[in-house]
């Protein structure tokens, strides 16, 4: 039976004493740090940023609730009330996070907005 996966963790190089990244199926990603402690916070954002989708995705599988979790953090920050954004952004996850992006069209029979009419 084959090992599980010990996911992601750190390991100090020997040779330079240089603390990298080590995940299942992924090239080791240096921390670029000889401290234990900034090792650890680089290995937090690393795991914190696995899950989030930074590229193209097919519109019947990504949510509507990534969209704006993208935009708050891309773009509302940079905006002049960003917490005037962020309370927008829950009362929209609210009513339309569930659904796709594929979803979100006028004449589709998912969308929430018929059946107010």
């Amino acid at each position: 039976m084959p090992r599980q996966a010990e996911g992601a963790r750190l390991y100090q190089r020997p040779d330079r004493g240089i603390w990298v990244i080590r995940d299942t199926g992924c090239p080791d990603r240096s921390t670029g740090t000889r401290d234990r402690r900034e090792a650890q916070n680089a290995l937090a954002a690393y795991i914190a940023g696995k899950g989030v989708v930074t590229g193209p995705s097919h519109p019947d599988r990504f949510q509507v609730a990534d969209a704006l979790a993208i935009y708050g953090r891309e773009h509302a920050v940079t905006r002049a009330a960003p917490e005037r954004i962020g309370y927008a952004i829950d009362a929209l996850v609210a009513f339309w996070g569930s659904l796709s992006i594929a979803d979100v069209n006028l004449h589709s029979p998912s969308n929430p907005l018929i059946s107010l009419s």
